[in-house]
């Protein structure tokens, strides 16, 4: 059991060097002019993203502590993929929009579930002093990434 734990570690790196490179944010805007969004548009999504995410905070750590942090960490990369296929086909406000809320719910899911997952890991094998250094590793790797 032991190993399998320990494994949540290096897949806490992986995790954080993926789920959090932000590839797309560069070309987002860009994306949406070229698909017919003007500026207003694009700032009313942006708003409806951070107020989804806020909304969405609560019911997502509840899904973390009663489902479990892993359950929670893959929900959200369900639906941060479902968000890019909107996206992909998308060419409309309102396409767009169902986006970004997938992507709320996505982040949201994310939100303390994977840093909570790593320390239950370290403390299950009495190693919780190194959360520290293990979580600013990975900080590192996910502004490297």
């Amino acid at each position: 059991m032991n190993q399998q734990i320990s494994t949540n570690i290096w897949r806490y790196y992986l995790f954080t060097a993926l789920s959090f490179t932000p590839v797309s944010l560069p070309v987002f805007v860009l994306f949406w002019k070229d698909n017919g969004l003007d500026l207003f548009e694009i700032f009313i999504l942006q708003g409806i993203f951070s107020v989804a995410i806020v909304i969405f905070e609560v019911p997502a750590g509840m899904i973390a502590d009663r489902l479990g942090k892993k359950v929670g960490l893959i929900a959200s990369t369900v639906f941060l993929s479902i968000s890019y296929l909107i996206y992909g086909s998308g060419h409309s406000f309102f396409v767009f929009l169902i986006g970004e809320l997938f992507i709320a719910l996505g982040f949201a899911l994310i939100s303390g579930a994977d840093s909570a997952l790593l320390y239950d890991s370290l403390k299950y094998l009495n190693r919780e002093n190194e959360y520290k250094r293990i979580e600013g590793r990975a900080r590192a790797i996910q502004l490297v990434s």
